[in-house]
C-alpha cells in the first residue's frame, strides 16, 4: 500500500468528528500512513548513509595527493549536507516509532502535554506529532519548555 493510496482514502464522512477520539479506522489508517513513512524514510536513510560512505572513502583515497582544493572543499561540504540529511531523516523516523508505540499503547492522538484530543487534521498534517495545535504553538512562543 502507497502514501498515496492511504492518504486517497481519507474521506470526510469516514473522519470522527472534530474534537472527539479517533475512530478504530483512523487508528489502523494512522497506522499504516506511519509504517509507510518509516519504511520510505529507512530506505532514504540506507541510501544517504550508503552515498556518505562512499564520498568519505573517497576523500580518503585522494588523502595528501589532492591538490584540487575547490573539489576537496564541495566533497567535505556535500558529506556535512549529507550528515544533517541523516539526522533529521534519523530524528523524524524516531517520532515515527514513537507514533507506533502510542498506536500500540492506545495514547496516540492525545496531547502529551494537556491530555486533550489533538484533532484529526493535525495529525493528517503531521501524524507523528505529540501535541495539540494549541500545545505546539504555546511552546514556539516560548511559554513552555519541556514535554
Amino acid at each position: 500500500m502507497t502514501l498515496r493510496t492511504i492518504t486517497r482514502n481519507n474521506s470526510a464522512s469516514r473522519r470522527a468528528p472534530k474534537g472527539t477520539s479517533l475512530r478504530k479506522t483512523d487508528i489502523e489508517r494512522f497506522r499504516q500512513l506511519l509504517q509507510v513513512q518509516r519504511d520510505d524514510i529507512t530506505e532514504d536513510l540506507r541510501i544517504l548513509k550508503e552515498s556518505l560512505r562512499s564520498l568519505q572513502d573517497h576523500q580518503q583515497g585522494i588523502g595528501a595527493w589532492n591538490l584540487d582544493f575547490a573539489r576537496d572543499s564541495a566533497d567535505t561540504e556535500s558529506a556535512e549536507n549529507i550528515a544533517v540529511q541523516i539526522r533529521r531523516l534519523s530524528d523524524t523516523l524516531n517520532q515515527i516509532a514513537g507514533a507506533l508505540r502510542r498506536i500500540e499503547n492506545g495514547t496516540f492522538g492525545i496531547c502529551v502535554r494537556c491530555g486533550k484530543i489533538i484533532d484529526i487534521e493535525r495529525l493528517e498534517a503531521v501524524p507523528f506529532t505529540r501535541r495539540c495545535i494549541a500545545c505546539k504553538s504555546n511552546i514556539r512562543a516560548g511559554e513552555d519548555q519541556g514535554g
